[in-house]
């Protein structure tokens, strides 16, 4: 399977969230829209993909300040998962990380929807919702 991708030439979301701190709830709804529309995480789950690395530095935005598109990038730990099967793997950035991923137990394309939330928190509030020094 090859993706092509467009050059984004806003850079990616965790650039836009350290310019502009956080966002206006518009903002962050139509974002959070994006992520899950048929640009994003639809479409994903449509063909069985699970992302697995969804965060702020693989979405990227293309298009003017006044009307940012996002666009998920990096797929390099995504994976198929045909209905009703799940995968086992621990991977991805474990901030973002769903709890059945970090508790080592199976899990299907609903961990894509988790990261998001997180993303959506961060998109809100301007940081975070789970801070550590290290990665477990």
């Amino acid at each position: 399977m090859f993706l092509v991708l467009e050059f984004c030439s806003g850079g990616n979301l965790a650039s836009y969230l350290r310019q502009h701190g956080r966002v206006q709830e518009q903002i962050a709804k139509r974002f959070t829209q994006q992520m899950g529309s048929g640009v994003g995480l639809k479409i994903l789950q449509s063909h069985h993909i699970i992302h697995r690395d969804l965060k702020p530095e693989n979405i990227l935005l293309s298009g003017k300040e006044s009307d940012v598109v996002l666009k998920i990038a990096d797929f390099g730990l995504s994976r198929r998962v045909l209905p009703d099967k799940y995968v086992e793997t621990v991977c991805g950035s474990p901030f973002y990380m769903a709890p059945e991923v970090l508790q080592f137990q199976r899990y299907d394309y609903k961990v894509d929807m988790w990261s998001v939330g997180v993303i959506l928190f961060e998109l809100l509030n301007g940081y975070p919702p789970f801070l550590g020094r290290n990665n477990f």
